[in-house]
């Protein structure tokens, strides 16, 4: 194993592990990890398609997601004479631990979840790490300030 393989599967474990501990990020905490980041050339936020959208009955929820676009964009713009890309992760409803400990409660949850996707599924905490391995890779070494949307087709219609 070479060391590039290594660090590459020790990051592929971070995130993985990071992908299904967190299911809620605010505003806040995504601008200490940006800065984190930053000190290794690349910032990335992780956070729901709240951030793109409306959710009914979550306005102050909806509004931090919002903010991580915005904080998201900004940071790319401010970087980028740096060298310093700084992009965004946006899942829908992911198979996570946490999910499955509220399905529990809630029969028929995880299928309902499923089914608000045209593509009928829920994100993999797999898929989402294989995402940000690509916005980490030099194969997105010109994407900065985006939002890679893992969504299932949810915002398409």
């Amino acid at each position: 194993m070479t060391p590039l393989s290594a660090n590459l599967d020790e990051l592929r474990a971070r995130v993985q592990y990071q992908t299904q501990q967190q299911t809620l990020i605010n505003a806040e905490n995504s601008f200490e990890k940006s800065k984190i980041a930053l000190n290794r050339q690349i910032g990335l936020d992780l956070f729901g398609v709240a951030g793109l959208t409306g959710f009914v009955g979550h306005a102050a929820y909806t509004a931090a997601k919002h903010g991580v676009v915005g904080l998201t964009r900004t940071a790319a713009l401010e970087y980028a004479r740096h060298g310093i890309r700084v992009n965004a992760v946006c899942p829908s409803y992911t198979q996570t631990p946490m999910l499955e400990r509220v399905a529990r409660r809630i029969p028929g949850l995880k299928k309902r979840l499923a089914s608000i996707a045209p593509l009928g599924r829920l994100c993999t905490p797999g898929e989402i790490t294989e995402a940000v391995l690509y916005l980490f890779s030099d194969a997105a070494a010109f994407i900065t300030g985006q939002t890679l949307v893992l969504d299932g087709g949810i915002l398409a219609g």
